[in-house]
């Protein structure tokens, strides 16, 4: 058996290896097509993501934000298509057609533990980047 780190959405974003350890499986593919579409083409930005400890949420939440945030030409995200593609091609497909048609890479604002003014902390986040 071996070890599987825990995802820390604020320290993980970009990191190549989320997308080479990665083993694709439909339902979380499924909830990051859904989370681009209301991004993207719906302009729904508040998405929530329920599921039991151990789900996948973290992971899936790092890996779509690196998809937005970062360029998509890296070797790592090449081969994160190519594996998705072999699962569920159509909506492998369609995650990339999506990532490739955005019109600018998004700046993420990770907000974890803080308390205070909502409008102080966002701008702390932005300072930070």
């Amino acid at each position: 058996m071996s070890f599987q780190p825990s995802i820390n959405i604020t320290y993980d974003i970009g990191k190549s290896d989320l997308f080479e350890q990665y083993v694709p499986n439909v339902k979380q593919l499924s909830i990051m097509e859904a989370i681009l579409q209301n991004l993207i083409f719906e302009k729904q930005h508040a998405n929530i993501i329920v599921g039991p400890y151990g789900a996948g949420k973290s992971l899936v939440a790092t890996m779509l934000t690196s998809l937005l945030t970062q360029r998509t030409n890296k070797k790592e995200f090449k081969q994160f298509f190519e594996d998705v593609h072999t699962v569920a091609p159509a909506i492998g497909d369609n995650i990339k057609n999506i990532i490739l048609e955005k019109e600018y890479r998004w700046l993420p604002i990770t907000i974890t533990g803080k308390t205070g003014d909502f409008e102080n902390i966002i701008l702390e986040n932005i300072k930070k980047q």
